[in-house]
């Protein structure tokens, strides 16, 4: 399982939100697989990527 928050800058959203347990992911993109589901990017979540130089435009949050 994986744990904590997880940024992909690709289409890695299905496999990472089948496989977490706590936390969040922000991927650019990928449908989220239940039991996860795909929230609003929050200005915390668009500061977190700016902050490790992505572009938070097509980003989806999945919890």
């Amino acid at each position: 399982m994986i744990k904590g928050n997880i940024i992909v800058n690709g289409d890695a959203g299905k496999f990472m939100a089948a496989n977490k347990q706590k936390g969040m992911i922000l991927a650019k993109k990928g449908r989220p697989i239940p039991p996860a589901e795909e929230k609003t990017l929050s200005i915390d979540d668009r500061n977190l990527l700016l902050g490790y130089g992505f572009n938070p435009n097509g980003f989806r949050k999945l919890e």
